[in-house]
C-alpha cells in the first residue's frame, strides 16, 4: 500500500521541480539588480571619462541590463580603491 502511494507522489513532485526549474530559466539572472563600477581615481579625470563610457555601453551588453552605479574612490594613489 505505501509503494503505490509513494510512486504517484514522488513522479508529482519530480514534475513540480521540473517545471520550476524551467520557468526560473527564461528570467535573466541580472535582471532588476544593480552593478557597481568601482573606480579608483577621482572624478572629473580621464580614468573617470573612461569608466563613466564603459558604464554606459557594459548595460548593453549584459542580459537582463542593469542599473550600473558608477563610484569613485580615489586616494592614496589609487591603492584605496584597489583594496
Amino acid at each position: 500500500m505505501l509503494q503505490t502511494f509513494t510512486r504517484p507522489a514522488i513522479l508529482g513532485l519530480a514534475a513540480v521541480l521540473v517545471l520550476t526549474v524551467g520557468a526560473r530559466a527564461d528570467e535573466p539572472f541580472y535582471k532588476g539588480k544593480r552593478l557597481t563600477l568601482l573606480i579608483n581615481f577621482a572624478a572629473g579625470g580621464p580614468n573617470d571619462i573612461e569608466g563613466r563610457l564603459f558604464a554606459k555601453y557594459l548595460v548593453k551588453h549584459i542580459e537582463g541590463q542593469p542599473s550600473v552605479i558608477v563610484q569613485n574612490m580615489d586616494g592614496a594613489g589609487a591603492l584605496i580603491g584597489a583594496q
